[in-house]
């Protein structure tokens, strides 16, 4: 998730506790914030009510991203229930207080009921890789990032079973993943899921023969769609990217 001159970042404040450190960056949300960017923060309760109310003062906020934070699992659950003015969520090298159970509970994924199309989970494994999968039908995002979640070609194929049948996510992003043969399993996914027009698989070691079919497919999506082209970067073996998910 982007930042830009109006986005309220934790760094910025006091070295201070990082519960009071989130707390102080709270209190300076302005009528012209869009984006808070908590970075080494502490949130817990007392935090996420703050949060929860600086949410409901300032509709003009639309994007969260929690950076190398620590946030109390029990307060998880109420950051996915959070105002429809809100469409961006990300949590980037974040833990909790039982991270072997995956820090991000698969219940916990925003619905439909919300307003959230831009997520990002990256930096720490997934707990119940397949239930968390299944989760994504039930929700309305269109931007995935999962960047170095360490998936695996096991993951890797939870994922794409799950979006064979999903009919809101339009980009994906899946860097450093460690996905070598398991992009075959995404390859058979895109030739029934003609939704999905943008992939990132930068950083892992996709075989050739998987990454010129994966490019074949979203190269002729980008074609019928009149885009100027898609994308190819470096990486071990690239294929079509999106640039920022």
């Amino acid at each position: 998730m982007k930042t830009n001159e109006n986005a309220y970042q934790a760094d910025e404040v006091s070295k201070v506790h990082p519960a009071i450190k989130a707390k102080e960056m709270l209190e300076k949300v302005g009528e012209s914030t869009t984006d808070i960017d908590f970075n080494d923060c502490e949130i817990n309760v007392v935090v996420a009510e703050l949060l929860r109310s600086v949410l409901k003062d300032y509709p003009n906020v639309s994007g969260l991203t929690f950076t190398n934070s620590f946030i109390e699992r029990k307060v998880v659950y109420n950051l996915m229930q959070i105002p429809d003015t809100v469409n961006k969520l990300g949590f980037v090298d974040c833990v909790t207080d039982d991270l072997e159970k995956g820090f991000i509970p698969f219940a916990s994924l925003p619905s439909r009921k919300n307003s959230i199309t831009q997520f990002t989970y990256s930096g720490h494994a997934i707990g119940d890789l397949e239930n968390f999968f299944n989760k994504l039908n039930d929700t309305s995002i269109t931007q995935l990032n999962l960047d170095n979640t360490n998936l695996g070609d096991l993951g890797t194929e939870y994922l794409s079973h799950a979006l064979n049948n999903n009919r809101s996510i339009t980009k994906l992003s899946l860097c450093d993943n460690n996905i070598t043969d398991g992009a075959k399993f995404l390859l058979e996914m895109l030739k029934t899921n003609t939704l999905l027009t943008e992939l990132n698989l930068n950083g892992n070691s996709i075989p050739e023969v998987y990454k010129q079919e994966i490019e074949g497919i979203l190269g002729a999506r980008h074609k019928e769609d009149h885009h100027e082209g898609v994308k190819v970067s470096g990486a071990d073996n690239p294929v079509n990217t999106v640039d920022d998910i």
